[in-house]
């Protein structure tokens, strides 16, 4: 299943990448992309349609989630510790 899942992202990139699009194409994109966490590709997709302020929100969204997802796992082996 998990297979299957990473083709079908992998060629929805290849589409987004192949396929010519205008800035406001690309915008639209990034603000899906943006809306479902996919904050790298909604990053990418902001440069393209030349929105810098989209593209800098969207590199810190990444980062604040890799910082929560990395303080969890330290409070999560904190607790671990304690029992």
């Amino acid at each position: 299943m998990a297979c299957s899942y990473v083709g079908a992202i992998q060629m929805q990139v290849k589409e987004i990448l192949v396929k010519p699009s205008s800035p406001e194409e690309w915008l639209a994109r990034a603000s899906d992309m943006f809306n479902s966490a996919q904050y790298r590709m909604a990053q990418m997709c902001a440069e393209r349609g030349g929105d810098i302020t989209l593209a800098a929100r969207c590199d810190v969204s990444m980062h604040n989630t890799r910082s929560q997802h990395g303080m969890h796992a330290l409070k999560k082996k904190s607790a671990l510790r304690g029992m």
